[in-house]
Protein backbone atom coordinates (compact mmCIF):
# COMPACT_ATOMS: atom_id res chain seq x y z
CA UNK A 1 0.00 0.00 0.00
CA UNK A 2 1.49 3.68 -0.88
CA UNK A 3 2.90 5.48 1.93
CA UNK A 4 0.37 8.54 1.36
CA UNK A 5 -2.76 6.25 0.88
CA UNK A 6 -1.61 4.35 4.09
CA UNK A 7 -1.58 7.87 5.68
CA UNK A 8 -4.59 8.92 4.31
CA UNK A 9 -6.09 6.06 5.97
CA UNK A 10 -4.74 6.11 9.55
CA UNK A 11 -5.94 9.14 9.82
CA UNK A 12 -9.17 8.62 9.43
CA UNK A 13 -9.26 5.57 11.45
CA UNK A 14 -7.88 8.06 14.10
CA UNK A 15 -10.43 10.76 13.32
CA UNK A 16 -13.22 7.93 14.00
CA UNK A 17 -12.17 7.87 17.80
CA UNK A 18 -11.26 11.83 18.28
CA UNK A 19 -11.21 12.45 22.00
CA UNK A 20 -8.95 8.99 22.36
CA UNK A 21 -6.57 10.55 19.91
CA UNK A 22 -6.40 13.79 21.26
CA UNK A 23 -5.80 12.72 24.25
CA UNK A 24 -2.68 10.45 22.64
CA UNK A 25 -1.86 13.39 20.82
CA UNK A 26 -2.31 15.51 23.93
CA UNK A 27 0.48 13.30 25.81
CA UNK A 28 3.45 13.77 22.98
CA UNK A 29 2.64 17.32 22.93
CA UNK A 30 2.97 18.33 26.44
CA UNK A 31 6.39 16.03 26.15
CA UNK A 32 7.60 17.98 23.22
CA UNK A 33 6.97 21.11 24.46
CA UNK A 34 8.56 20.04 28.26
CA UNK A 35 11.39 19.34 26.19
CA UNK A 36 11.75 22.26 24.14
CA UNK A 37 11.33 24.64 26.91
CA UNK A 38 13.40 23.19 29.78
CA UNK A 39 16.67 23.00 27.30
CA UNK A 40 15.56 26.62 26.28
CA UNK A 41 15.11 27.69 29.66
CA UNK A 42 18.44 26.08 30.96
CA UNK A 43 20.83 27.57 27.96
CA UNK A 44 19.26 30.95 29.27
CA UNK A 45 20.05 30.01 32.32
CA UNK A 46 23.66 29.61 31.42
CA UNK A 47 23.53 32.56 29.61
CA UNK A 48 22.72 34.60 32.29
CA UNK A 49 25.47 33.45 34.27
CA UNK A 50 28.18 33.74 31.77
CA UNK A 51 26.71 37.61 31.23
CA UNK A 52 26.93 38.29 34.91
CA UNK A 53 30.06 37.50 35.29
CA UNK A 54 31.32 39.37 32.33
CA UNK A 55 29.76 42.53 34.31
CA UNK A 56 32.26 41.59 37.37
CA UNK A 57 35.00 41.74 34.77
CA UNK A 58 36.78 39.35 32.69
CA UNK A 59 40.03 37.25 33.09
CA UNK A 60 40.01 38.32 36.81
CA UNK A 61 42.05 36.76 39.30
CA UNK A 62 42.20 37.20 43.08
CA UNK A 63 43.87 37.36 45.68
CA UNK A 64 42.30 36.36 49.33
CA UNK A 65 43.47 36.78 52.78
CA UNK A 66 43.24 33.26 53.90
CA UNK A 67 42.09 31.51 57.53
CA UNK A 68 44.60 30.89 59.90
CA UNK A 69 44.60 28.27 62.92
CA UNK A 70 45.44 29.61 66.47
CA UNK A 71 46.15 27.43 69.45
CA UNK A 72 47.70 23.69 69.17
CA UNK A 73 43.75 22.07 68.61
CA UNK A 74 43.64 24.48 65.75
CA UNK A 75 39.86 24.72 66.82
CA UNK A 76 40.09 28.61 66.21
CA UNK A 77 40.23 29.89 63.12
CA UNK A 78 40.25 33.53 61.95
CA UNK A 79 41.23 35.27 58.69
CA UNK A 80 44.37 36.36 58.12
CA UNK A 81 45.01 40.25 57.80
CA UNK A 82 48.28 40.01 55.67
CA UNK A 83 47.53 41.45 52.55
CA UNK A 84 48.67 45.28 51.90
CA UNK A 85 49.23 47.79 49.27
CA UNK A 86 52.90 46.75 48.83
CA UNK A 87 51.29 43.21 48.02
CA UNK A 88 49.39 44.87 44.83
CA UNK A 89 52.45 46.97 43.74
CA UNK A 90 54.69 44.08 43.65
CA UNK A 91 52.38 42.01 42.12
CA UNK A 92 51.58 44.09 39.23
CA UNK A 93 55.43 43.65 37.89
CA UNK A 94 54.64 40.30 36.69
CA UNK A 95 54.16 39.11 32.79
CA UNK A 96 50.64 39.58 31.28
CA UNK A 97 49.08 41.87 34.42
CA UNK A 98 46.88 43.70 32.49
CA UNK A 99 45.78 46.31 35.51
CA UNK A 100 45.76 45.80 39.64
CA UNK A 101 43.21 46.71 41.80
CA UNK A 102 43.96 46.36 45.56
CA UNK A 103 39.85 46.56 47.35
CA UNK A 104 39.30 46.89 51.18
CA UNK A 105 35.80 47.47 52.64
CA UNK A 106 33.56 48.07 55.20
CA UNK A 107 29.65 49.19 55.52
CA UNK A 108 29.04 52.74 56.90
CA UNK A 109 26.40 54.95 57.85
CA UNK A 110 26.58 57.65 54.95
CA UNK A 111 24.34 60.32 54.53
CA UNK A 112 23.26 63.61 52.05
CA UNK A 113 21.24 66.19 54.19
CA UNK A 114 18.54 64.59 56.05
CA UNK A 115 19.13 60.87 54.02
CA UNK A 116 21.09 58.26 55.35
CA UNK A 117 21.44 54.25 54.25
CA UNK A 118 23.89 51.46 55.12
CA UNK A 119 26.23 51.54 52.06
CA UNK A 120 29.43 49.75 51.47
CA UNK A 121 32.51 51.86 51.17
CA UNK A 122 35.19 50.54 48.86
CA UNK A 123 38.82 51.83 48.72
CA UNK A 124 40.27 51.14 45.37
CA UNK A 125 42.50 52.38 42.76
CA UNK A 126 41.32 54.21 39.31
CA UNK A 127 42.18 50.80 37.52
CA UNK A 128 39.24 49.15 38.92
CA UNK A 129 37.08 50.85 36.19
CA UNK A 130 39.23 48.67 33.76
CA UNK A 131 39.50 45.45 36.60
CA UNK A 132 35.07 45.89 36.74
CA UNK A 133 34.52 46.97 33.68
CA UNK A 134 32.84 49.96 34.93
CA UNK A 135 31.24 52.65 33.19
CA UNK A 136 31.01 56.60 34.33
CA UNK A 137 27.81 57.59 33.33
CA UNK A 138 28.13 61.12 34.92
CA UNK A 139 31.09 62.78 36.19
CA UNK A 140 34.83 61.18 36.34
CA UNK A 141 35.99 58.65 38.69
CA UNK A 142 38.91 59.45 40.97
CA UNK A 143 42.48 59.47 39.67
CA UNK A 144 46.24 58.48 40.69
CA UNK A 145 46.57 62.09 42.08
CA UNK A 146 43.82 61.50 44.79
CA UNK A 147 45.19 58.01 45.69
CA UNK A 148 48.80 59.77 46.56
CA UNK A 149 47.21 63.12 48.14
CA UNK A 150 44.34 60.53 50.21
CA UNK A 151 42.16 63.00 49.28
CA UNK A 152 38.73 62.74 50.65
CA UNK A 153 36.44 62.20 47.16
CA UNK A 154 34.59 59.36 45.98
CA UNK A 155 32.51 57.83 43.08
CA UNK A 156 29.07 56.15 43.49
CA UNK A 157 27.32 53.45 42.16
CA UNK A 158 24.32 53.79 40.57
CA UNK A 159 21.44 52.68 43.17
CA UNK A 160 23.49 54.11 46.36
CA UNK A 161 23.25 57.27 44.63
CA UNK A 162 19.80 56.66 43.84
CA UNK A 163 19.17 55.96 47.71
CA UNK A 164 20.70 59.19 49.08
CA UNK A 165 20.13 61.74 45.74
CA UNK A 166 17.07 60.05 44.16
CA UNK A 167 16.54 62.41 40.65
CA UNK A 168 19.17 64.76 42.04
CA UNK A 169 22.62 64.59 40.24
CA UNK A 170 25.06 63.56 43.00
CA UNK A 171 28.22 65.36 41.24
CA UNK A 172 29.72 67.71 43.26
CA UNK A 173 27.89 68.12 45.93
CA UNK A 174 29.40 66.64 49.29
CA UNK A 175 28.10 63.40 51.41
CA UNK A 176 29.14 61.74 55.12
CA UNK A 177 30.80 58.87 55.18
CA UNK A 178 31.51 58.15 59.03
CA UNK A 179 30.94 61.61 60.08
CA UNK A 180 33.78 62.89 57.34
CA UNK A 181 33.00 65.04 54.57
CA UNK A 182 33.45 63.41 51.02
CA UNK A 183 33.12 65.04 47.70
CA UNK A 184 31.24 63.20 44.93
CA UNK A 185 33.51 63.27 41.60
CA UNK A 186 31.12 60.93 39.75
CA UNK A 187 28.39 57.91 39.53
CA UNK A 188 28.60 54.78 37.99
CA UNK A 189 26.67 53.45 35.07
CA UNK A 190 23.86 50.55 36.52
CA UNK A 191 25.11 47.52 35.70
CA UNK A 192 21.54 45.76 36.11
CA UNK A 193 20.22 42.44 37.70
CA UNK A 194 20.17 41.71 41.36
CA UNK A 195 22.76 39.20 40.98
CA UNK A 196 25.44 41.95 41.17
CA UNK A 197 23.69 44.31 42.21
CA UNK A 198 26.10 44.94 45.10
CA UNK A 199 28.70 46.34 42.76
CA UNK A 200 25.55 49.01 42.04
CA UNK A 201 25.40 49.77 45.56
CA UNK A 202 29.03 50.60 46.65
CA UNK A 203 30.78 54.19 47.13
CA UNK A 204 34.00 54.01 45.73
CA UNK A 205 37.37 55.95 47.42
CA UNK A 206 40.86 55.66 46.80
CA UNK A 207 42.29 52.86 48.58
CA UNK A 208 44.93 54.98 50.88
CA UNK A 209 41.79 57.37 51.71
CA UNK A 210 39.78 54.07 53.32
CA UNK A 211 43.21 52.62 55.03
CA UNK A 212 44.31 55.64 56.39
CA UNK A 213 41.87 58.73 56.70
CA UNK A 214 38.69 56.36 56.87
CA UNK A 215 39.29 52.40 58.25
CA UNK A 216 42.25 53.04 60.44
CA UNK A 217 44.09 50.04 59.02
CA UNK A 218 46.38 49.08 56.64
CA UNK A 219 45.55 45.64 55.69
CA UNK A 220 43.23 44.49 52.49
CA UNK A 221 40.42 42.91 51.97
CA UNK A 222 41.37 41.61 48.67
CA UNK A 223 43.94 41.79 45.71
CA UNK A 224 42.04 42.02 41.44
CA UNK A 225 44.38 41.25 39.06
CA UNK A 226 43.20 41.08 35.38
CA UNK A 227 45.57 39.25 33.21
CA UNK A 228 45.68 40.41 29.36
CA UNK A 229 44.35 37.50 27.55
CA UNK A 230 42.55 34.07 28.79
CA UNK A 231 45.35 31.65 27.97
CA UNK A 232 47.85 33.56 30.04
CA UNK A 233 45.71 33.21 33.04
CA UNK A 234 47.27 29.50 34.44
CA UNK A 235 50.58 30.88 34.01
CA UNK A 236 49.43 33.86 35.68
CA UNK A 237 48.47 32.45 38.48
CA UNK A 238 51.35 30.52 38.92
CA UNK A 239 53.47 33.79 38.70
CA UNK A 240 51.20 35.15 41.37
CA UNK A 241 51.33 32.28 43.51
CA UNK A 242 55.34 32.14 43.46
CA UNK A 243 55.09 35.86 44.19
CA UNK A 244 53.22 35.59 47.13
CA UNK A 245 55.49 33.29 48.66
CA UNK A 246 58.09 35.29 48.23
CA UNK A 247 56.76 38.31 49.56
CA UNK A 248 55.08 36.35 52.44
CA UNK A 249 58.05 33.86 52.99
CA UNK A 250 55.90 31.12 53.30
CA UNK A 251 58.20 27.74 52.94
CA UNK A 252 56.95 23.93 51.97
CA UNK A 253 55.68 23.92 56.18
CA UNK A 254 54.07 27.10 56.34
CA UNK A 255 50.68 27.12 56.06
CA UNK A 256 49.85 30.25 53.03
CA UNK A 257 47.94 33.29 54.48
CA UNK A 258 46.42 33.71 51.31
CA UNK A 259 44.63 32.06 48.93
CA UNK A 260 44.78 32.65 45.21
CA UNK A 261 41.44 32.31 42.69
CA UNK A 262 40.79 32.13 39.55
CA UNK A 263 37.80 33.68 38.60
CA UNK A 264 37.35 31.82 35.56
CA UNK A 265 37.02 28.73 37.94
CA UNK A 266 33.69 30.11 39.42
CA UNK A 267 32.28 30.88 35.74
CA UNK A 268 32.88 27.33 34.40
CA UNK A 269 31.61 26.18 37.99
CA UNK A 270 28.41 27.94 37.95
CA UNK A 271 27.89 27.05 34.41
CA UNK A 272 28.28 23.24 34.69
CA UNK A 273 25.58 23.73 37.76
CA UNK A 274 23.38 25.31 35.70
CA UNK A 275 23.90 22.45 32.74
CA UNK A 276 24.23 19.98 35.14
CA UNK A 277 20.14 21.25 35.93
CA UNK A 278 19.44 21.88 32.30
CA UNK A 279 20.40 18.06 31.93
CA UNK A 280 18.04 17.23 35.18
CA UNK A 281 14.99 19.36 33.48
CA UNK A 282 15.26 17.67 30.53
CA UNK A 283 15.24 13.81 31.88
CA UNK A 284 12.33 14.90 33.48
CA UNK A 285 10.46 16.43 30.31
CA UNK A 286 11.72 12.97 28.24
CA UNK A 287 10.12 11.48 30.91
CA UNK A 288 7.02 12.63 30.57
CA UNK A 289 7.33 11.97 26.66
CA UNK A 290 7.77 7.97 27.57
CA UNK A 291 4.42 8.32 29.38
CA UNK A 292 3.03 10.06 26.23
CA UNK A 293 3.86 6.85 24.23
CA UNK A 294 2.75 4.72 26.63
CA UNK A 295 -0.63 6.57 25.92
CA UNK A 296 0.07 5.38 22.26
CA UNK A 297 0.53 2.13 23.12
CA UNK A 298 -2.41 2.06 25.05
CA UNK A 299 -4.67 3.68 22.17
CA UNK A 300 -3.07 1.34 19.83
CA UNK A 301 -3.58 -1.85 21.41
CA UNK A 302 -7.95 -0.73 22.15
CA UNK A 303 -7.43 -0.10 18.42
CA UNK A 304 -6.31 -3.21 17.49
CA UNK A 305 -8.88 -5.08 19.54
CA UNK A 306 -11.55 -2.68 18.02
CA UNK A 307 -10.83 -3.49 14.67
CA UNK A 308 -10.01 -7.21 14.47
CA UNK A 309 -12.70 -7.79 11.77
CA UNK A 310 -11.49 -5.24 9.44
CA UNK A 311 -7.97 -6.86 9.72
CA UNK A 312 -9.66 -10.50 9.45
CA UNK A 313 -11.45 -8.93 6.40
CA UNK A 314 -8.10 -7.04 4.84
CA UNK A 315 -6.52 -10.16 5.19
CA UNK A 316 -9.00 -12.54 3.83
CA UNK A 317 -9.08 -10.47 0.33
CA UNK A 318 -4.89 -10.54 -0.04
CA UNK A 319 -3.59 -8.10 2.96
CA UNK A 320 -0.34 -9.17 3.66
CA UNK A 321 1.39 -9.34 7.53
CA UNK A 322 3.94 -6.41 6.05
CA UNK A 323 0.89 -4.50 4.81
CA UNK A 324 -1.12 -4.66 8.22
CA UNK A 325 2.38 -3.85 10.35
CA UNK A 326 2.70 -1.07 8.71
CA UNK A 327 -0.49 0.40 8.54
CA UNK A 328 -0.96 0.32 12.30
CA UNK A 329 3.00 1.80 12.47
CA UNK A 330 1.86 4.45 10.37
CA UNK A 331 -1.06 5.17 12.46
CA UNK A 332 1.21 5.42 15.16
CA UNK A 333 3.72 7.72 13.95
CA UNK A 334 0.85 10.06 12.97
CA UNK A 335 -0.41 10.41 16.25
CA UNK A 336 3.20 11.20 17.26
CA UNK A 337 4.54 13.53 14.02
CA UNK A 338 1.10 15.53 15.16
CA UNK A 339 2.71 15.51 18.53
CA UNK A 340 5.77 16.34 17.88
CA UNK A 341 4.82 18.85 15.44
CA UNK A 342 1.84 21.05 17.73
CA UNK A 343 4.71 20.28 20.62
CA UNK A 344 7.41 22.30 18.84
CA UNK A 345 5.17 25.11 17.94
CA UNK A 346 3.95 25.21 21.52
CA UNK A 347 7.19 25.02 22.85
CA UNK A 348 8.63 27.64 20.65
CA UNK A 349 5.83 30.27 21.37
CA UNK A 350 6.23 28.87 25.26
CA UNK A 351 9.54 30.20 26.40
CA UNK A 352 9.27 33.06 24.79
CA UNK A 353 6.08 33.78 26.64
CA UNK A 354 7.12 32.85 29.83
CA UNK A 355 10.07 35.09 30.65
CA UNK A 356 7.35 37.86 29.97
CA UNK A 357 5.13 36.79 32.95
CA UNK A 358 5.15 38.72 36.38
CA UNK A 359 5.79 34.98 38.00
CA UNK A 360 8.74 34.31 36.15
CA UNK A 361 10.30 37.99 36.58
CA UNK A 362 9.71 37.21 40.18
CA UNK A 363 11.49 33.80 40.45
CA UNK A 364 14.57 35.07 38.32
CA UNK A 365 14.43 38.07 40.99
CA UNK A 366 13.72 40.71 38.24
CA UNK A 367 16.62 39.37 36.12
CA UNK A 368 16.49 39.33 32.20
CA UNK A 369 16.59 36.11 32.25
CA UNK A 370 15.42 34.60 28.73
CA UNK A 371 15.00 31.39 27.02
CA UNK A 372 17.50 30.76 24.29
CA UNK A 373 16.31 28.50 21.45
CA UNK A 374 17.99 26.79 19.46
CA UNK A 375 17.48 24.43 16.64
CA UNK A 376 19.13 21.05 18.15
CA UNK A 377 16.30 20.26 20.83
CA UNK A 378 14.24 21.13 18.28
CA UNK A 379 15.30 18.90 15.74
CA UNK A 380 15.86 16.20 18.83
CA UNK A 381 12.64 16.56 20.34
CA UNK A 382 11.19 15.73 16.43
CA UNK A 383 13.15 12.67 16.27
CA UNK A 384 12.81 11.64 19.68
CA UNK A 385 8.73 11.69 18.80
CA UNK A 386 8.81 9.91 16.05
CA UNK A 387 10.96 7.25 17.75
CA UNK A 388 8.78 7.06 20.10
CA UNK A 389 5.64 6.35 17.84
CA UNK A 390 7.67 3.63 16.01
CA UNK A 391 8.64 1.83 19.20
CA UNK A 392 5.30 2.36 20.98
CA UNK A 393 3.41 1.37 18.70
CA UNK A 394 5.19 -1.64 17.11
CA UNK A 395 4.03 -3.91 19.89
CA UNK A 396 0.27 -3.24 18.73
CA UNK A 397 1.51 -3.31 14.46
CA UNK A 398 2.87 -6.72 15.49
CA UNK A 399 -0.75 -8.15 16.99
CA UNK A 400 -2.53 -6.61 14.80
CA UNK A 401 -0.18 -8.73 11.85
CA UNK A 402 0.16 -11.89 13.07
CA UNK A 403 -3.54 -12.05 13.76
CA UNK A 404 -5.19 -15.21 12.06
CA UNK A 405 -7.71 -14.15 9.79
CA UNK A 406 -10.43 -16.79 10.15
CA UNK A 407 -10.57 -16.03 13.99
CA UNK A 408 -10.52 -12.62 12.94
CA UNK A 409 -13.49 -12.78 10.94
CA UNK A 410 -15.44 -15.07 13.52
CA UNK A 411 -14.61 -11.92 16.51
CA UNK A 412 -17.62 -10.11 17.58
Amino acid sequence: MHFLRSFKVALTALAANKLRSVLAVLGIVIGVMAVIMMVAMGKGAQARVHENFQKMGVNLVFVYPESTSRGSSSSRSSMAETLTVEDSEALAEIPNILNVAPEVRRTYQVKYLNKNANIQVVGTLPSAVACRNFTVERGEFFEKSAVLGRLRVCVMGARAAFKLFGSIDPVGRQIQIDRKNFQVLGVLADKGGDTWGSLDENIYVPVTTALYRLFNRRYLSQIMLQIDRTENIDGAVEAIEAEMKRLHRVTARDEPDYAVRNYNEYVQASQEAAGALTVLLVIVACVSLLVGGIGIMNIMLVSVTERTREIGIRKAIGARRIDILKQFLIESMAISLLGGSIGIALGVVAAQVVPLLPLWSKLSRGGDWEAVITPEPILISFVFSCAVGIFFGLYPAVKAAKMNPVEALRYE
